[in-house]
């Protein structure tokens, strides 16, 4: 095997494996939450209990090693929608000038639609059969802050009627910052973002544990996630790019140690991310046989 090996720049087609992959990830990980058993994850704070009862949970249950995986790791696959964010808009306008209203408010308009179907689903529901509970006031109060998008601003409201929707108003956060990064990058370079990247992960060591004891973390704003999305601009500034297997293999290493040091699990996400694009990239779109699993995760992304 090849120390080095160069990917070509993904398309279309790859973008949509990756972004099925990650919606399954996402899809399983909720769903073993609610089944059982499962294995509770970090993905906004640390703890090692997570790792021993994963541990404990297969060495008990071996039979069952595939929810509680999971259920502990199936949350990065929001990782992978960052990441394809990032890449996507990059490739989009890395060769035009963006009007930063313009570009903000398509983006919103884009999300509103599907996310606005969605409460009014939630909320019909909740209408039908928890109406007599007397929660009204409080869901329109929900729902007002996630329309607007700044339901991450409030540590009780952040996961609140469905957790995963927390990612809607931190996506919007990169959308807003995204034109200004992208200037960076053309004025200076990879290395800009290299940079902010770095800036970001020194502000997470110094402020994320007040963050945590105040219930609620910088991984739910565009703080935590910018190393991930300034990755996927990156590599779409790129016509082609180099995998070194050593580089891949330290990063496995190092990602196997985030689940048990607090230091090291700043970079999880990241590492993550790493990992599994390569692994993707080598079971699914180098080969590209479409047979029904392929076909599958094409047809989620």
């Amino acid at each position: 095997m090849k120390v080095k090996q160069t990917i070509p720049s993904f398309s279309i087609e790859d973008s949509n494996i990756i972004k099925g992959i990650g919606i399954l990830l996402i899809a399983f990980h909720n769903f073993f939450h609610w089944i059982g058993p499962s294995a509770q994850e970090n993905e906004f704070e640390f703890s090692t209990k997570g790792i021993h009862d994963l541990i404990h949970g297969i060495g008990n249950q071996p039979l069952e090693s595939f929810h509680l995986l999971l259920s502990y790791w199936g949350h990065f696959g929001v990782q992978l929608f960052i990441f394809i964010s990032g890449y996507g808009l990059m490739k989009a306008y890395q060769n035009k000038n963006i009007k930063w209203g313009n570009f903000v408010s398509k983006r919103i308009n884009k999300l509103w639609p599907t996310f606005f179907f969605a409460l009014f689903v939630f909320y019909s529901l909740v209408r039908v059969f928890y109406f007599h509970y007397g929660i009204e006031s409080f869901i329109l109060q929900t729902y007002f802050l996630k329309i607007l998008f700044l339901s991450n601003f409030f540590p009780d409201e952040v996961l609140s009627l469905n957790g995963p929707w927390w990612f809607y108003s931190m996506i919007v956060q990169l959308y807003l910052i995204f034109p200004l990064l992208l200037k960076l990058q053309k004025k200076r370079g990879n290395i800009s973002l290299i940079l902010i990247s770095i800036l970001s992960y020194i502000l997470l060591f110094l402020f994320n544990p007040w963050f945590v004891e105040h219930h609620s973390s910088l991984y739910f704003f565009f703080l935590g996630n910018i190393p991930v999305f300034s990755l996927g601009m990156i590599l779409a500034s790129k016509k082609e790019f180099t995998y070194n297997h050593i580089i891949g293999f330290i990063a496995f290493i190092l990602f196997t140690l985030s689940n048990f040091n607090i230091n090291l699990w700043y970079f999880s996400h990241l590492l993550f991310t790493i990992i599994s694009l390569y692994i993707i990239y080598a079971l699914f779109i180098k080969r590209k046989k479409k047979n029904f699993l392929y076909k599958t995760i094409f047809f989620y992304g």
